[in-house]
Order: structure tokens, then sequence, then C-alpha cells
């Protein structure tokens, strides 16, 4: 009964974050094959960060690569398989 359930909020998911990839994932550094944003509250300097295979970045999460300070290089990068967001 609980899959049931679930199916909504999963299918949800899976399809905002396909639109996600299409729609912005070449705004990235680099957006590694099956990486998936899951409804993320914001990104700042996307420019600046690379996604890796297969990681995952979760619902309400907040991706930021831009200097505090007007200077060098800025980079963020979620390594291949990693999970970030809330449990």
């Amino acid at each position: 009964m609980g899959r049931y359930l679930l199916f909504p909020y999963r299918f949800r998911n899976t399809v905002s974050a396909r639109l996600f990839r299409l729609m912005f994932g070449h705004r990235f550094a680099a957006f590694g094959r099956g990486a998936n944003l899951v409804r993320l509250d914001g990104i700042e300097g996307a420019d600046n960060i690379s996604i890796g295979t297969g990681a995952v970045v979760g619902a309400h999460s907040f991706l930021a690569a831009r200097p505090l300070e007007d200077g060098g290089p800025v980079s963020l990068i979620v390594g291949d398989g990693a999970r970030i967001g809330r449990n």
C-alpha cells in the first residue's frame, strides 16, 4: 500500500529532474550522466558548478559558487555518486 502512496511524489521528482537537466544542464561547468537536481531552492554561479555522474542534490538545497569579493576563480564540484540534501 505504501509504495502506491509514494508513486506521485517519486514521479513528480523524476519528471522535474529530467526537465531540469534538459532545460538548464548546459549552463553548468559540467553535468554528469544520471545526475539529478530535484526541486532546488536556488542556484548561483551555475557556470562555476560541476555535477558528477550519478550525483543527487535533493529538494530544498541551495548551490552557490560565487566569489565573496571580486577576485580569483571559484568552483564547486559535486563528485560522482555524491548525495546532498536533507535526510
